[in-house]
């Protein structure tokens, strides 16, 4: 699951799932990932996190990599970290990780 660290929600977008959507998790809105803030239920209008730099988010570190800063990060369909492909780019590591870490600090930017 994706957890806001620092900062505010960003500037959202309706979203309406066709399954459940948990809070936390990264959904993939034409090439942009965008995060839920709440579990959205099937069929029901809610709302994602569009992506503005506004916030700086932590993500599970799927593949125990380690990032510089700087860094760009991508979300795979598990809502975990990974260094390339997945859905896409989340966003950019906010603060060096090691490969030991189990989470990765990331500023949500497209």
């Amino acid at each position: 699951m994706i957890k806001l660290v620092d900062g505010n929600h960003q500037k959202k977008i309706d979203f309406t799932p066709t399954v459940d959507t948990v809070a936390g998790s990264a959904v993939l809105l034409g090439d942009t990932v965008t995060i839920t803030s709440v579990d959205i239920p099937a069929g029901v209008c809610g709302a994602v996190n569009w992506p503005n730099a506004g916030a700086q988010y932590s993500i599970p570190n799927a593949d125990g990599v380690a990032y510089a800063l700087g860094d760009p990060i991508f979300v795979d369909a598990n809502n975990e970290g990974v260094p390339a492909g997945g859905l896409g780019r989340i966003g950019f590591v906010s603060e060096a990780a090691l490969a030991t870490d189990t989470e990765v600090r990331f500023v949500h930017e497209r």
